[in-house]
């Protein structure tokens, strides 16, 4: 979808963006907020998944809706603030193979002056030999100021490669007790549900600090 338009982006920005995602202690036992919005500014949470690997549309939704709801309620972002990611979406969907919109054409087409993206890279229910499995999400993050075209979040760094991608962020939910293979539909989507919000979750707690026994990131 997106994500072939990001390479102008980085040019624009001038910055080298890497992964894995890394932890900062901000006390003792704290997981580190990676980056502080600010809370007025018109801000679009995106999720990019053009090989719809979040099996439905339910919970792919759930995944910003979350993450919207949780920074409002930490006072992190201004209600009025959050842009309608619906709105998004419907229009990243009618974009062309030949011309792809830009994630700056995209945020502001929508009335936003921040970006946070998302594009999903995973989402799978893995088995487990025995009654254990683990379901798994990873995405690549990265901030974008729509109205000048800079890079906010990650910073350069000087390790690792990953350019067109952003900053990689890995989400874990353990399934102890269920067995991973042979689930049934109606179990399937659940999990598929709790998965979906723990990663949104996750994306929320890039900006705010977290216990690390409380974290997502994980």
């Amino acid at each position: 979808m997106l994500l072939a338009a990001v390479a102008s982006l980085v040019v624009l920005a001038g910055c080298n963006i890497v992964g894995p995602m890394y932890y900062l202690a901000a006390g003792p036992g704290d997981v580190e907020a990676v980056y502080t919005l600010d809370r007025s500014r018109p801000t679009l949470l995106f999720l990019d998944d053009p090989a719809s690997l979040v099996p439905t549309r339910r919970a792919r939704a759930e995944i910003m809706r979350l993450a919207g709801e949780i920074l409002i309620e930490k006072n992190k972002l201004d209600e009025d603030a959050l842009v309608d990611s619906g709105t998004a979406t419907a229009l990243a969907l009618r974009e062309s193979a030949e011309q792809p919109m830009s994630i700056t054409e995209l945020g502001d087409a929508v009335g936003a002056e921040v970006v946070v993206y998302a594009a999903v890279t995973a989402f799978e229910v893995q088995a487990g030999r025995t009654d254990t499995g683990r379901a798994t999400s990873t995405l690549q993050i990265m901030i974008i100021d729509v109205t000048t075209g800079d890079l906010l979040w990650p910073e350069e760094m000087t390790s690792g490669v990953s350019a067109r991608r952003g900053e990689s962020m890995s989400v874990s939910l353990p399934l102890r007790g269920t067995v991973a293979i042979g689930l049934g539909r109606e179990e399937s989507r659940r999990i598929e549900m709790e998965l979906a919000q723990k990663t949104g979750t996750a994306i929320a707690e890039l900006f705010y600090n977290v216990e690390i026994p409380l974290s997502s990131r994980r």
